[in-house]
């Protein structure tokens, strides 16, 4: 990014030559497109707020939050990233994330989560939600990791578990079963 400063006009217009016809494959991709702040640059940051790639989306659309849709766009990459992300896909950003915008529609992403994700998944989408409705003093509190490890449970041993994390939070499971 220091780079991308110091290029003069012929540099930084080759740079985002290479850049747009690659298309944005990671962050860094992203960070330089963002540097360069021409607008087929914002255009092609604004195409990857709609990848398929959980990381790649959610940073897009932290990139352009100042616009218009920003946060409508934010949300929506939460809500995939929490839907769809792994450990290394995306994930952990998008958890990170919706700890600072727990819109109702991130919520209802982490309720579903803990519902039907894979084990590894729904014990991190539960120990968020204890943090979001205020049980837990921080995002995987230690006192409370015995109930999230439980989370590894499936078919009817889960739903059992995801009905007794709606009563601990207070909220109706029918919303979602």
């Amino acid at each position: 990014l220091a780079a991308i400063a110091e290029m003069d006009k012929s540099e930084r217009a080759q740079t985002e030559k290479l850049l747009l016809n690659r298309g944005a494959r990671d962050w860094r991709d992203l960070d330089a497109l963002a540097a360069l702040d021409t607008p087929k640059a914002r255009a092609l940051i604004r195409e990857t707020r709609k990848s398929k790639d959980p990381h790649l989306r959610l940073h897009a659309a932290n990139l352009l939050e100042h616009e218009d849709d920003g946060a409508e766009e934010r949300e929506a990459a939460i809500v995939h990233g929490i839907e769809t992300g792994t450990t290394y896909t995306g994930l952990t950003q998008a958890l990170w994330a919706a700890e600072k915008h727990p819109t109702q529609k991130v919520k209802d992403a982490l309720f579903r989560a803990s519902l039907t994700r894979e084990g590894g998944v729904a014990v991190h989408t539960v120990a968020l939600l204890f943090l979001l409705y205020g049980v837990a003093k921080e995002a995987f509190d230690w006192e409370y990791r015995p109930f999230f490890l439980k989370f590894h449970a499936t078919g009817a041993e889960r739903e059992a578990l995801f009905r007794e994390l709606c009563a601990k939070l207070g909220v109706d499971p029918r919303r979602y079963l």
